[in-house]
């Protein structure tokens, strides 16, 4: 629906300095960016049970590395994320994230700043401000329990 109402300045990109003669524009705007909203928090959701998972196969993992008899862990997989997403995930989540709010920040605010419609700039901006913000605040407490896990199995292996 949003991508239907927002699809006349995809396509007349070129041409930004033609005024639109459709209303419906910055409403486009705002459903494609709930619809955005919606899908980023369902994927959320997952991300935090795979989380969840990953802590019951680290479990399975400590039982399984107790039983070999070697001094190295045989298996490493969920007890290696947190390493890895620190140093690897987190950065290419963190530029893909940056680029891609300035985008569904960034180009609706163009179109509706140059086709004088500042009073939606405003409530997408507002709208996109708080949408954002609360997906951003719950993502950390998503990665917050990884780091948690994660200081609790130091502190299991320093003792």
């Amino acid at each position: 629906m949003g991508a239907l109402l927002t699809w006349d300045p995809f396509a007349r990109l070129l041409e930004l300095d033609v005024k639109l003669q459709q209303p419906v524009t910055p409403v486009g705007f705002l459903v494609l960016l709930l619809v955005i909203v919606m899908v980023m928090f369902y994927d959320l959701l997952k991300q935090s049970i795979f989380f969840f998972h990953l802590d019951r196969m680290r479990e399975l993992e400590n039982v399984l590395n107790g039983a070999v008899a070697g001094r190295r862990e045989l298996f490493h997989i969920a007890g290696g994320w947190p390493h890895w997403f620190r140093r690897t995930h987190a950065l290419v989540a963190h530029g893909f994230f940056t680029v891609f709010y300035l985008i569904i920040v960034g180009f609706p605010c163009a179109i509706l700043y140059l086709q004088g419609y500042t009073g939606w700039l405003f409530v997408y901006l507002g709208a996109a401000a708080i949408l954002l913000g609360a997906h951003a605040k719950c993502a950390m407490c998503v990665r917050k329990s990884l780091e948690e896990r994660e200081h609790l199995d130091d502190l299991e292996a320093s003792e």
